[in-house]
């Protein structure tokens, strides 16, 4: 009698431990199922992803190129990683809890790993690189003619949004700097006369052709940017989903070699700069 008992009570616990495992997978695998792709992103992440905005971002319009590829349709979740905790906060409460199947728009380096590795997350190959780029007014001229690289710039104050990776990289060089508090201020200094040359974050070159459409602001023809100074973006996803990762690494394979993605940021004023191994 006993013997029977116990072998209905380890059917019973078998039967609760698989049912919670196929309850787990079922979080993030019915939209899957419905051909959708369970997407998460920062909803106020301009010029890259935006809440009910229109345009709804370049990171947005990328990951709708990859899921026309796969022929799939996008779930949407939004996670802040503005908000207290930062990336790690906004990671763990989206897809470390199965919100989602991938989060785009991460930056790769050493920080970035790190947070992660620790959350059995990993990232899919770049699709695109960002970076720190000198841009002036093509009505101040002769102010960059010539020049090609930071260095060019020694004796000259720099704009520059203070205590971001450039204002740190300027200071360690020597480099004279004009601080301000983000980089719209930066580009509307720049745009007004107060500075003849900046270096700013070139996602942030949105807001030259949003609010400063009149502006002859562009990047510093011929420069070439910092290594130090210079990122690879990336989608991050659950460790183990194989599948998912190899087919978002074909597609965006597929879309590098298309010019699709330097197409959708060309559309946000941003400039386009390939990954960089």
């Amino acid at each position: 009698m006993e013997f029977k008992l116990i072998k209905k009570l380890a059917a019973a616990t078998l039967w609760l431990v698989l049912t919670a495992i196929v309850g787990a997978a079922d979080d993030i695998s019915d939209a899957a199922k419905k051909g959708q792709l369970a997407v998460c992103a920062d909803p106020y992440n301009f010029p890259a992803s935006m809440k009910d905005a229109d345009p709804p971002g370049y990171d947005v319009e990328i990951i709708r190129a990859i899921a026309g590829r796969l022929h799939s349709q996008i779930e949407y979740f939004w996670s802040d990683t503005g908000t207290r905790g930062g990336l790690g906060r906004a990671l763990r409460t989206s897809i470390q809890q199965k919100k989602c199947r991938l989060f785009i728009g991460l930056g790769v380096g050493a920080d970035s790993a790190e947070e992660l590795k620790e959350k059995h997350l990993v990232l899919t190959r770049p699709y695109m690189s960002e970076a720190f780029v000198l841009v002036d007014r093509s009505t101040d001229q002769g102010s960059a003619q010539g020049k090609t690289t930071l260095a060019d710039f020694k004796n000259v104050k720099i704009g520059v949004t203070m205590t971001s990776p450039a204002d740190g990289y300027l200071f360690d060089n020597g480099y004279e700097r004009s601080l301000f508090a983000n980089e719209r201020l930066v580009l509307k200094a720049l745009d007004a006369g107060a500075i003849k040359i900046a270096l700013v974050w070139s996602p942030a070159l949105a807001y030259a052709k949003r609010d400063f459409s009149n502006s002859r602001i562009h990047v510093v023809g011929n420069y070439e940017t910092e290594a130090a100074l210079r990122w690879n973006v990336a989608i991050a996803v659950v460790e183990g989903d194989t599948a998912l990762r190899q087919s978002l690494d074909e597609a965006i394979g597929e879309l590098l070699k298309s010019g699709e993605i330097e197409r959708i940021l060309e559309h946000y004023g941003v400039p386009f700069f390939p990954p960089v191994s």
